[in-house]
């Protein structure tokens, strides 16, 4: 479905404000009529309920003297049964009811009570029926000896408000819909000449440029279709242009991306890489005993930590030399990678000491395979020690297993390198995993 425009939108509103404005002024003229009515129908209601509430105290006054409550009810029961008076009740002069019709208003809160003042006027509902009631009170020889509640029917007046409401719903939406029909017909004459214009606006907006205003209706609004028409082929000949500096651009923005990509991975690896060694170093070796801790306590599986020294490597590095110190770095590095499986990760932790982590292998597999390392690293030493210069080289190593030996990444590696060193305090050149936590005092 096509969106609404512009000129449409100007079409509806000048509709609403003139349909509103009409609906406002009627509303007003007649909130004043009526204000007007019903103050002259309440009045005249209270007028008949004072004059009612007169001649009732005129007639039930002797009675009300001499206590009779047999000729009063007798007298009240007649009124009531004329229609319009709803109910009558009469008090005595200690101001407690005397008599009541109908009965049952005597246990009305409202008229079975003396009012604060001596005149009153007060509107209530007598068991659903809207009624109007006046206390007036029983004088007999400037002295008060009663009172009497009249209370007349609201209804003829309620009912009249009823039919005046529904008259003036019926005016006002009669109307409401007259003004609408002629406001939509002079607003569909202001708005015409305009909606195609902004139709083709609109279209030329959406990058429809075959688009094209059709010259006709006023000369004003033929000259400003043509000027629309103008830029309509401007655009046009630039959509090309810019067509093509955006694939460029796209181009050039891929290459970018994937450059910063590439030099990313390349820091990275650098940044995680031992560059005598080309091992993981201690900061990537970190990264990787998170991630393969949190693997583990996902899947439930046991985990690894070695902690390896090499023993003399001290003073065959004073004795033999940095470089040479450095050449048997290089051997033990490629010993490990060459002895290490896929999943594992072999790190060079700083100066002579390295780690290995071994995945998915239980404490006995884990043993076996730390003892195959040193192995492969004393072979590769075998032809680097310098007996000559008393730098016979060996290796040691820590073991610490997940979870039996600790749960967090820096226990393991406390207790795989206190491990170690414990192996080196014995005479170097050995394995020997951690004590289960749970077996320590």
């Amino acid at each position: 479905m096509r969106a609404m425009t512009f000129w449409q939108r100007l079409r509806n509103r000048i509709v609403v404000v003139a349909v509103g404005a009409a609906v406002v002024l009627f509303t007003a003229v007649l909130g004043v009529f009526e204000a007007l009515r019903r103050g002259e129908a309440s009045d005249a209601l209270e007028r008949q309920a004072v004059l009612v509430s007169d001649v009732v105290g005129e007639m039930v006054g002797e009675a009300v003297v001499a206590g009779d409550k047999a000729r009063i009810a007798e007298q009240l029961r007649g009124l009531v049964s004329r229609g319009q008076v709803l109910g009558v009740v009469i008090l005595d002069g200690s101001r407690k009811v005397l008599a009541a019709e109908p009965n049952w208003l005597r246990k009305d809160s409202h008229l079975s009570v003396w009012p604060a003042d001596q005149a009153r006027l007060i509107t209530v509902e007598l068991r659903g029926l809207p009624a109007l009631a006046t206390f007036q009170p029983l004088v007999e020889k400037d002295e008060v000896v009663g009172g009497t509640w009249l209370a007349v029917d609201r209804e003829p007046v309620v009912a009249a408000s009823r039919r005046f409401y529904t008259v003036a719903l019926l005016l006002l939406v009669g109307m409401a819909g007259c003004c609408m029909v002629i406001a939509t017909i002079g607003a569909e004459g202001i708005v015409r000449p305009l909606d195609d214009l902004g139709e083709t606006v609109a279209a030329l907006g959406r990058g429809e440029m075959g688009s094209r205003f059709e010259l006709r209706g006023p000369e004003e609004l033929q000259r400003l279709g043509r000027r629309v028409n103008r830029m309509a082929d401007a655009l046009e000949a630039s959509q090309a242009s810019l067509s093509r500096l955006a694939s460029d651009l796209d181009r050039q923005v891929r290459e970018r991306t994937r450059e910063l990509e590439e030099a990313s991975r390349r820091f990275s690896t650098i940044a995680n890489t031992d560059p005598l060694t080309g091992l993981t170093n201690r900061r990537g070796l970190e990264i990787e005993l998170d991630r393969y801790l949190s693997l583990s306590r996902r899947n439930q599986q046991p985990l690894a930590v070695i902690m390896m020294d090499l023993d003399n490597f001290k003073t065959y590095n004073d004795r033999c030399g940095h470089l040479s110190g450095d050449t048997v770095l290089k051997a033990v590095a490629a010993a490990l990678r060459g002895r290490a499986r896929a999943s594992d990760v072999v790190a060079r932790w700083g100066g002579d000491e390295f780690c290995i982590l071994i995945p998915a292998t239980d404490p006995d597999g884990a043993l076996a395979a730390t003892r195959r390392f040193v192995i492969a690293v004393l072979e590769a030493m075998a032809d680097l020690s310098r007996s000559d210069v008393s730098a016979v080289l060996g290796a040691s190593a820590g073991l610490a297993c997940y979870p039996d030996d600790g749960e967090e990444a820096a226990e393991l590696i406390a207790r795989a390198d206190a491990a170690l060193y414990k192996v080196k305090a014995s005479g170097g050149s050995g394995v020997l995993r951690a004590s289960p936590k749970w077996t320590e005092t």
